[in-house]
């Protein structure tokens, strides 16, 4: 027959006053021991026992609730919809900074590196924009009859 751990021995808490307090909310939750013998023995308020089993309580339900979602896969839906979030919010962070960017070189009058490769994108300036054609009419040639 298997011997039945203590849980207090896979604990590993240095305090033991921290670990005697543990023990003693999940003796009260357990059934071992009423909540006055409790207080007794550790020399806890009603009150201070009260509210350390309600801070213990929501520590093992967010442990319980860490442990589910680690162990399910997400919904791919979802992470879609949380990727396409992330991506808008980089996107503009990306205009944001470019315009930061722009506005401090245009406040502290710094050229931005020449391109190599061709004139500079966007519209061409007003000097250098081609006289607009006039139109010319088309004729057709008259038909012999």
């Amino acid at each position: 027959m298997r011997k039945r751990r203590n849980p207090s021995e896979k604990l590993q808490v240095e305090n033991p006053e921290v670990k005697a307090r543990v023990l003693a909310v999940l003796q009260a939750l357990s059934g071992e021991k009423s909540v006055s013998e409790i207080c007794r023995e550790t020399g806890l308020q009603l009150i201070q026992y009260y509210k350390l089993e309600g801070q213990l309580l929501k520590g093992m339900i967010m442990a319980a609730e860490a442990s589910l979602v680690r162990g399910r896969r997400r919904n791919s839906l979802l992470e879609s919809k949380d990727l396409e979030e992330r991506n808008l919010r980089l996107r503009q962070e990306v205009l944001r900074s470019q315009s930061m960017l722009r506005l401090s070189r245009k406040l502290f009058k710094i050229t931005g590196p020449r391109r190599k490769y061709g004139p500079r994108m966007g519209r061409p300036p007003k000097a250098a924009a081609p006289a607009k054609a006039e139109a010319v009419p088309v004729t057709t040639p008259a038909h012999k009859e």
